[in-house]
Parts: structure tokens; C-alpha cells; sequence
């Protein structure tokens, strides 16, 4: 049943962004008829996150730490590959990001998807992740609340269990 809730969700988001940028192609998004897009700029390696490499998969953004900053969770699809799966980026709220995957307890397995959320209310956005094993539920770890500053090594994500 969790399964299928995401997935509708999923599709219904889906149905939403292609939805808009429907509506701004044709100018209906538009009160003049006219098209603007906005232009971006890579700046990947100028923040600290360009390091990531692989089948890029899915990203979810969530302030973890409580700081006010929204960090960053990069997924990949590598199986079999020597590629990192999973990149966990603290955003140090000056413009860069630090990779504190390691230590984090959040395992390095090929994932399809990632999402934030605080499911025991206890203040801290928990993570919940779809691996891209056959029959595999997906994990849900719980932010145990530890601070980031001045520790090296702390685990702050516990694996719960499997949603099914």
C-alpha cells in the first residue's frame, strides 16, 4: 500500500511539472503572451558538489541539521560500478557544501529515490529512500538529532527498518 502512495504521488507530481511547463511554452503561463525563461549558470563545482559522478538517479533537498540551510542528498544508480551511490551535503550556509556521507549511517546503495520528512515529529527531517533492488522496500533512517559541529564520525541517521 506505501508503495502504491508514492507512486501516486510520483505520477501526480509529474502530471503537475509537465503541466506548467506545458502552460509556459504555449505563453498561457504568461500575462503577455511571451516567453522568459530564466538562465542558469553550473556552478556545481564552485559550492563543493561537483565531485558527484555516476547514473545520476534523484536528489531531495531538507534541512537536516536544523540550521536554517537547506542541505542535500544525491542519489545514483550503479550497480556494479565503482561509483558512489548515495552523496549526503551538509550546506555550511556561506554558499558551499560539505559531503558528510561518511559516518552519516545512511548505506551506499544504488537509489531510485530520496525524501525528507519529520515522521516521528520529534523536530528532525528523517529520510526515507527506494532502492532499485527487485523486491526490495524501501529504508527509512531516523535523524537522531546529533550536531554536526566540531564531530567527525558521529552516525546521525539510524536505519529503522524496511517500510514493508
Amino acid at each position: 500500500m506505501y508503495c502504491f502512495k508514492i507512486y501516486l504521488l510520483f505520477v501526480l507530481f509529474s502530471f503537475c511539472v509537465v503541466f506548467f511547463l506545458t502552460s509556459c511554452l504555449d505563453g498561457s503561463g504568461s500575462s503577455e503572451g511571451s516567453v522568459n525563461f530564466p538562465t542558469f549558470a553550473d556552478v556545481s563545482d564552485e559550492v563543493g558538489i561537483g565531485d558527484v559522478v555516476g547514473l545520476g538517479q534523484t536528489a531531495a533537498w531538507g534541512d537536516f541539521n536544523g540550521d536554517g540551510c537547506q542541505d542535500l542528498i544525491v542519489a545514483n544508480a550503479d550497480v556494479g560500478s565503482s561509483f558512489r551511490n548515495v552523496f549526503l551535503f551538509k550546506n555550511n550556509c556561506n554558499g558551499k557544501f560539505s559531503d558528510v556521507t561518511a559516518g552519516s549511517g545512511i548505506l551506499d546503495l544504488p537509489l531510485r529515490s530520496a525524501a525528507w520528512a519529520d515522521f516521528n515529529n520529534d523536530g528532525f527531517l528523517d529520510l526515507v529512500v527506494g532502492t532499485i533492488m527487485a523486491g526490495a522496500p524501501p529504508i527509512l533512517y531516523k535523524n537522531q538529532g546529533l550536531t554536526m559541529i566540531g564531530t567527525v564520525g558521529l552516525t546521525f541517521f539510524k536505519q529503522m527498518k524496511h517500510l514493508l
